[in-house]
């Protein structure tokens, strides 16, 4: 009898901690996508393998150009060129979100660097940016081209203050031929 009672409280203590872990881990899932998608509860949209194929052929490393514009305070705008780099990873192969990295370089000098979270609004067919950095910006890329070797678009800070125009070309493996448009 003591071997069964024994027997029975290891197995109910191994269910409860994967019971508890797998609800842990759904949790954090459903609070970060209701927190990338404003709390709406519909994550995914009406056609989950476009938005799925569209991440997949982001996920990547691409580098080229970025034209970023600075309003001031007095209404000018600020006008600089970079060589940049940027790498978007995926949470999953069947998400629609993941964390990356942005790198701008002025020659040989890298300038900023910073990490961001990014998903794809399947409302607006945005892909947004939230930049971790000391300004903590967000960006949505409204308009775009992606396909498996080229990624060109513009982006708009969700502040106004920033509005930039990017031209990237991918220097990992290919992804498949699809084309992904947002005009």
């Amino acid at each position: 009898m003591k071997h069964i009672s024994k027997w029975m409280a290891m197995v109910a203590i191994m269910v409860t901690a994967m019971v508890m872990t797998s609800c842990e881990e759904h949790y954090y899932v459903e609070e970060y996508e209701d927190y990338w998608n404003d709390g709406s509860g519909d994550y995914g949209g009406n056609d989950d393998t476009y938005f799925y194929d569209m991440a997949n052929t982001l996920r990547g490393h691409w580098s080229g150009r970025i034209r970023v514009n600075l309003k001031n305070s007095d209404g000018s705008v600020d006008v600089r060129e970079y060589d940049t780099d940027f790498e978007f990873d995926q949470v999953s192969a069947g998400s629609t979100n993941g964390r990356g990295i942005e790198i701008d370089y002025e020659g040989n000098t890298e300038v900023y660097r910073s990490t961001f979270s990014w998903y794809i609004d399947t409302k607006t067919e945005e892909i947004v940016l939230q930049y971790d950095d000391d300004t903590k910006r967000r960006m949505s890329v409204y308009k775009y081209e992606l396909n498996a070797s080229a990624f060109n678009g513009e982006m708009d800070s969700a502040d106004g203050m920033e509005s930039d125009q990017f031209w990237l070309s991918r220097y990992t493996l290919s992804k498949p031929s699809l084309v992904f448009r947002k005009k």
